[in-house]
């Protein structure tokens, strides 16, 4: 089928009509964004965290949201065809589990030499800071004094250590824990 139209539609359509081969060159002026989330500090998500799932917007230059996006279990994601060029931005709608919401308009443009961009993004993992105190009780005042060098490991949901920490002098613990 052909189609073409002025101010109207037609369509040709098969019989007993001589082949006829023609070809054309279209011109496509459009492209592709792909986006590649990454962890700021280790590129790889941390903790429970995960860079799945993300939800981002590409929007034109007039701030008009083009379309929505997800992230791949890899933290990638390729935009569907944008229909066509010039500058564009995208920025994170919804973030993925375990990372906070990056506000920052990822700035791209699209250009004949330049149809498919890639744009990497970094992004923040929730932390949480914890602080205790170990203490050893003296059985004959019942007061509790600081202990100092004592080793604990910090162990994650599947039971694997990730690290270890130990009492300061004054039998204090201080570290932070991604998502």
């Amino acid at each position: 089928y052909l189609y073409f139209a002025t101010n109207s539609q037609n369509v040709f359509r098969r019989g007993n009509l001589d082949p006829t081969n023609q070809t054309y060159n279209i011109k496509v002026f459009g492209g592709k964004v792909t986006i590649v989330k990454e962890d700021k500090e280790t590129k790889e998500s941390q903790g429970e965290g995960t860079l799945f799932g993300a939800v981002y917007g590409i929007y034109d230059e007039e701030g008009k949201l083009i379309q929505k996006i997800s992230t791949g279990n890899n933290g990638k994601i390729t935009s569907d065809y944008l229909p066509k060029l010039g500058n564009f931005y995208l920025q994170e709608i919804t973030p993925s589990t375990g990372y906070t919401l990056d506000n920052t308009k990822y700035n791209f443009t699209l250009t004949k030499d330049n149809l498919n961009p890639e744009i990497i993004v970094k992004e923040q993992v929730i932390k949480e800071r914890f602080k205790y105190t170990k203490v050893i009780a003296q059985n004959n005042t019942g007061i509790m004094k600081p202990e100092a060098n004592v080793d604990f490991g910090i162990y994650n949901i599947k039971n694997e250590e990730v690290f270890k920490v130990t009492t300061d002098v004054n039998g204090e613990l201080d570290f932070e824990l991604p998502y």
